[in-house]
This record gives C-alpha cells, sequence and structure tokens, in this order.
C-alpha cells in the first residue's frame, strides 16, 4: 500500500472509481496487483472499465453498432488503471495483470450505442477502448487528475505561492483593485459588497436576505451596509435611513454603483458613513477618506491578510500568463515545419496533450469559482499557470522567458511525462 499512502494521485483515482457504484467493485487483491505493478516513480491518473481490442474485433464491433445491437456487455472487459505512460489491464477476477506500453494515438470513434471511447494502439491492428464515468474521466485520459488535486508538480519560471509569514504586513493602498464580476442584477451587486466586506476582514459578513432594497443589505461583526442599485447618484435621504438602522455598528457603509450626489457625500464624510462606488466593470473603489481607512484599519485577521496578499499575487500571475496568451499564442500553434515538435508521431501526441493542458489553463482564468479564501484563490491562480507552463514546455520553448523574445524549440520537445 505505499503507493497508496505516499500519492495522493493514485489515492485519489481509487477513491473516484469508488464513487460508481454501478462498476465492478476493486477486490482487495485486485488493489495489492495494481499497487504492485507500479513503479517506484508511478502514479495511478484514472480508473475505468475498459479492455483491448483487436482490429478484427473493431470491425465486427463497427458492424454490429451500425445495427444496433452491441452493447458493453458483449466486450472483453478489464479494469484499465491509466498512468502517464501506460495502460494496465485487470482482469475483474484479479488472476492477470497485463502492462500496454503503446502510446495511444488518439480518439478512434465513440459508439453510438454507448459512450464507449477508442483509442488507436501505435502496435498496428491493437486498440484500447474505455468506458468513462463522466466528464472528469475523459479530462483524466487527456492531462491527468492534476487539474483536480491541484498536485501538478513545480514547472521552470512558475514562482511557487508565497508564504504569508515571509510576506511584509503592511496596507495595501490597491486593495479594492479586484477581480472584476459580472454585474446582473441587485443581486450580483450585493453579492460583490458581502464578498467586499468579508475580504476586508470583518468576520461572520452575510447577506440580510430581505430581498428587497431597504434596510441593511449586508451585516457582520461591527459592520453593517446598505447596497443601491439605481439610476441616480445616491444622496443624504438613503444615508439617513442608513444611520437610522445601524445604530449599534460601528462601521457603516454604503455601495453605490451610481456614486453619490455632492451633498450625500458631504453628509457621510461628517457621519463617518464609508462610501463605496461600484464601476461598470464590478471593481469596489473607495469614494470617501472613511472608507479608505475601513479598508486600511478592519480588522488583520490572518484571514483578511491573507485576502490581501492575494490580490497581488493573483496579479502577479496574470502578467505572466497573459504574455504567452497574447504575445505568445501563435508560438502555439504557427506551423513550424523546420521544427521537431511535429516530425513524428509521438510528437503529434505531445501537440494534443499540449493543447489539453492549454484549453484545462484558459478554463481555470476563465471559470473562477467563488472563492473563500485568499489561500484558495492563490492556490487556483498558481494551478492554472502551472498548466499553461507544462502546455508551453510540451512544445519546447522557455515559459521563464518572455515569449517576445527569440525562442528556439528543442532538438526534443520536453514531454508531458518529463513532469511526473
Amino acid at each position: 500500500m505505499h503507493a497508496m499512502r505516499t500519492d495522493p494521485r493514485t489515492a485519489w483515482a481509487f477513491h473516484e472509481y469508488e464513487e460508481y457504484p454501478s462498476l465492478p467493485p476493486i477486490s482487495p487483491p485486485q488493489t495489492e496487483m495494481i499497487l504492485d505493478a507500479l513503479g517506484d516513480d508511478e502514479h495511478i491518473e484514472v480508473i475505468l472499465l475498459g479492455g483491448r481490442l483487436t482490429q478484427y474485433e473493431l470491425g465486427q464491433m463497427n458492424h454490429w453498432l451500425q445495427r444496433r445491437r452491441l452493447a458493453v456487455a458483449d466486450l472483453p472487459k478489464y479494469l484499465t488503471v491509466t498512468t502517464m505512460s501506460r495502460t494496465l489491464l485487470i482482469s475483474l477476477d484479479g488472476s492477470t495483470v497485463e502492462s500496454v506500453d503503446e502510446a495511444r494515438l488518439g480518439r478512434e470513434g465513440i459508439g453510438p450505442a454507448e459512450d464507449i471511447i477508442i483509442y488507436k494502439l501505435s502496435t498496428p491492428g491493437q486498440y484500447l477502448w474505455f468506458k468513462p464515468t463522466g466528464t472528469k474521466s475523459l479530462v483524466c485520459l487527456r492531462i491527468g487528475s492534476g487539474e483536480f488535486i491541484l498536485r501538478l508538480p513545480p514547472q521552470p519560471g512558475v514562482p511557487p505561492i508565497p508564504e504569508l509569514d515571509t510576506l511584509e504586513q503592511k496596507n495595501n493602498p490597491d486593495f479594492a483593485s479586484q477581480v472584476p464580476v459580472v454585474l446582473t442584477g441587485w443581486q450580483s451587486v450585493e453579492e460583490l459588497a458581502y464578498r467586499h466586506l468579508r475580504h476586508v476582514g470583518f468576520g461572520n459578513v452575510q447577506l440580510s436576505g430581505s430581498g428587497t432594497d431597504q434596510g441593511i443589505d449586508v451585516i457582520g461583526d461591527g459592520v453593517a451596509a446598505q447596497v443601491k442599485m439605481t439610476a441616480l447618484p445616491v444622496g443624504r435621504p438613503v444615508l439617513q435611513q442608513l444611520l437610522g438602522a445601524t445604530i449599534p455598528h460601528s462601521t457603516r457603509a454604503c455601495y453605490s454603483t451610481s456614486g453619490y450626489t455632492a451633498e450625500g457625500k458631504s453628509y457621510a464624510d461628517a457621519l463617518d458613513i464609508a462610501l463605496f462606488s461600484i464601476d461598470q466593470r464590478g471593481l469596489v473603489i473607495a469614494y470617501n477618506d472613511v472608507a479608505t481607512m475601513v479598508e486600511r484599519t478592519a480588522a488583520e485577521s490572518p484571514e483578511a491578510y491573507a485576502w490581501r496578499a492575494a490580490y497581488p499575487y493573483v496579479n502577479e500571475v496574470m502578467e505572466r500568463v497573459t504574455q504567452w496568451l497574447n504575445d505568445g499564442r501563435w508560438k502555439l500553434w504557427v506551423n513550424d515545419e523546420q521544427s521537431n515538435v511535429r516530425s513524428s508521431t509521438l510528437a503529434f501526441n505531445r501537440r494534443q496533450s499540449s493543447d489539453s493542458y492549454l484549453e484545462a489553463a484558459l478554463r481555470a482564468l476563465k471559470e473562477a469559482p467563488d472563492f473563500q479564501s485568499g489561500r484558495e484563490m492563490m492556490v487556483h491562480y498558481h494551478h492554472a499557470e502551472l498548466l499553461l507552463a507544462i502546455a508551453v514546455h510540451a512544445f519546447g520553448y522557455e515559459y521563464s522567458k518572455p515569449p517576445h523574445e527569440p525562442q528556439v524549440t528543442s532538438a526534443e520537445p520536453t514531454s508531458i511525462l518529463d513532469f511526473y
């Protein structure tokens, strides 16, 4: 069980397979056989139901599928255990294990009767078939499990996530420069105010859940806020209402998508009401000095400091990533016939793997979740940069070198396998 205990990807693969009770269970003898078959530096990416096909069996299968009479039950079944370099076929009774070391050369076809994925092997007339259990297993077949367990290895040119205790703890005047969000209505504006107060450092921040535009919209330890999404600037009457409803709270704040009148700002300054404006990009900006002081003097809990440290780090990541996605993207698609990147079938597979990692990086950057902590946000963007760096390195380029500088592809392009 040494491999299971020491490699999280292997343990994750077993866990994911066991999430599907309809699949044949993995018995203790099978488990021992699988782990014994792994090399010291090898880990499992995904475990599926599948098997091997010959050219004749594939022809028969296509013939039967045209008549819609073939089902998975008609195919020879094995537990298919894929690593980054090979596939292990384990008999369902746990009596035999076979290593398929030949490279998979790409998807051959999908049966219309079942979601069966067939890969052609480099050995003539040989194929592997898989029955994926879901979207994650499809991705793992292409790029591995790292995207899901966030355990990709370090990459040249990708700095590690900074440890909070090594950073100088100081106020960040640019804290309000947040990751933009799309404002789709008053609910999204209230959600943005909730996130901002939480990121600043207030504890137990919650939406009031009133569903109306009256009273307090966001409340937390020592803070209460009103959120306004109106066509006209917020004036004194709204702020008077806020003041009357927040007597027990030491900090009162107002968020507005349309700014404030001069009278409203003067009233807020005199009574220490923090005014925040929300621009069209969904960025929260301190509108008066009281708001600036709230951002700088809110409780400095470890959680709050993690948020403050996260935004500058994410900005640095995006600067590096943007270079390759804007200036260097052409390098990942240019048809350079002199490059060895496309000189062989194996290199073609690396091209496909690189494209998959690139797609995963773009998806991670585009579909960022609602992070629950600053540390979670740093891990997410660090992982996205690792995915992009692997794609760049797989083409023989140096991620640490700015893409606008001359780049020469290596004679032997880096393989995805070199990173595992």
